[in-house]
């Protein structure tokens, strides 16, 4: 039985306290879509069955890892704060070495996710061509929503799960 981690991170990448576990409203207000439609609470994870949906990350690095996503959020579209984007943005996941965590329950197939990551001292990075800026505490943000305080610009890979895809994981190697 695979057990996931929080939908949201807990640990700031800076060391400062971060946002709540999933289910509660974030800071904007906002209740992330994946808090709205996560797994039960004591819902066994069968991954290894395919009844597990989801979004992991596996770190296979001997390093901790600090990750960013950015994923479909219809809520940020529709809200005013939104600006008609269907996508927010969260972080920061502090992902162990050589561990796997779920970082969203639900269907992963058939819409774009981004991601970026960095080791603790910023020397190995996993980015792509897709700026944004982010706050350095643990945040949950629509992505037309500015940033307020400390930030970063990061550049996000894309990836496209293909819609039959129930759960798909980012290897960080």
């Amino acid at each position: 039985m695979n057990e996931s981690l929080p939908l949201a991170p807990r640990v700031s990448r800076y060391g400062e306290p971060g946002s709540a576990a999933g289910g509660e409203e974030h800071a904007s207000g906002h209740q992330s879509t994946a808090a709205r439609i996560g797994r039960p609470a004591g819902a066994p994870a069968l991954r290894g069955s395919g009844l597990a949906m989801g979004f992991y990350l596996k770190n296979r690095t001997s390093e901790r890892l600090w990750v960013v996503l950015g994923l479909l959020d219809r809520d940020c579209g529709r809200s005013e704060e939104g600006g008609g984007i269907d996508y927010a943005k969260q972080g920061w996941w502090s992902v162990a070495p050589n561990t796997e965590v779920k970082v969203w329950s639900g269907w992963a197939g058939g819409d774009a996710w981004f991601f970026y990551a960095e080791n603790d001292d910023s020397t190995r990075k996993w980015s792509g061509d897709f700026h944004t800026l982010v706050p350095t505490n643990a945040f949950y943000l629509c992505c037309a929503v500015g940033v307020g305080g400390a930030a970063m610009d990061v550049g996000m890979r894309r990836v496209r799960p293909g819609a039959e895809y129930m759960d798909y994981t980012i290897p960080l190697v």
